[in-house]
């Protein structure tokens, strides 16, 4: 008996699957999906400037993402993805300055819109105005140890920018951040310069002729090392030292030479030499100012100029 029992509950379930499966295939209901974040498709925002007005904040201000609810078949469930889904906003709405509320609009691939989260996008809208602003520069980064960074040139030291006119009068200067971290050679390219209100604050909604903004930069970039500098042999006039006396020695402040240039021939130096130093009648140490010869090939970078003591005393019978 209970035997029996056992094999009735268990055709009873195999039967209640069988028919929950047929259900379920033929009826083929609807379920309720709900993508986040979707980015939502800007349409006609060059209108906005055409007409003499500009986005405050600028296009990247905007809250362009969505939540959307979606009713599919279950057939279709999987299939639901972002890609699928297009949400857009149309700023042709927009015809003078102020606060919009643009409507989202949805069409989906699969099933219908069910549900759209925050329907509106807020658009906030002032007159577009133009400024001339400064452009300076900021170094970051490189090989200070290995490398000579020369004087950065700009092809321009002033950009003129645009956009909303409360974004605008917040500028203060444009700032072009050359980062020198595995550079090797002369700089001559284009940069990108942020724009950045009195506090130091990054402005990312103002724009150069309608671009993004930015310069030229030209900057000489060389290998460099430091070598030793060679007094003695710049030194001149020893005949006339007073009689009994010689040159002891030199010391140099500073004893080296920064020097830059390309690196073969960095390769082949390996000390610098004074312009001559001229001795007059004496018998006593004397101290003066002298100048590193200049080196065909490479550039004098660092203490070109130094100090020099002559060690003056008798010599030794």
């Amino acid at each position: 008996m209970l035997k029996n029992n056992w094999v009735l509950k268990g055709a009873a379930i195999i039967f209640a699957v069988l028919i929950w499966s047929y259900v379920m295939s033929e009826t083929n209901p609807y379920y309720s999906v709900t993508i986040k974040d979707i980015p939502i498709r800007i349409e006609n925002a060059s209108t906005i400037e055409q007409n003499g007005y500009a986005i405050i904040g600028g296009i990247e201000g905007l809250d362009t993402t969505v939540d959307i609810t979606v009713e599919v078949r279950r057939s279709d469930y999987q299939k639901v993805t972002e890609d699928n889904i297009m949400p857009v906003i149309d700023l042709s709405v927009i015809s003078g300055t102020g606060t919009y509320q643009v409507p989202v609009s949805v069409t989906t691939q699969y099933g219908n819109v069910e549900a759209i989260i925050e329907p509106y996008v807020e658009v906030n809208i002032d007159e577009k105005i133009s400024r001339t602003i400064p452009v300076t520069y900021e170094l970051s980064g490189g090989d200070s140890d290995s490398y000579y960074y020369g004087e950065p040139t700009l092809d321009s030291d002033t950009i003129v920018i645009s956009g909303a006119r409360v974004d605008i009068e917040k500028a203060e200067q444009g700032i072009v951040t050359i980062n020198l971290d595995d550079v090797t050679s002369d700089i001559n390219k284009s940069m990108p310069v942020d724009v950045y209100d009195s506090e130091g604050n990054i402005l990312d909604n103002v724009y150069i002729k309608d671009t993004f903004p930015s310069v030229v930069v030209n900057m000489e970039v060389l290998p460099k090392k430091s070598v030793y500098i060679n007094a003695m042999d710049s030194i001149s006039g020893t005949e006339l030292l007073a009689d009994g006396y010689e040159v002891k020695g030199v010391t140099v402040t500073p004893s080296q030479v920064e020097i830059a240039g390309p690196q073969d021939i960095l390769d082949t130096i390996d000390e610098a030499y004074l312009e001559t130093i001229y001795i007059n009648r004496t018998d006593k140490d004397f101290t003066v100012s002298a100048s590193v010869k200049e080196i065909d090939g490479v550039k004098i970078v660092k203490n070109g100029d130094v100090t020099v003591v002559v060690h003056i005393g008798k010599i030794e019978s």
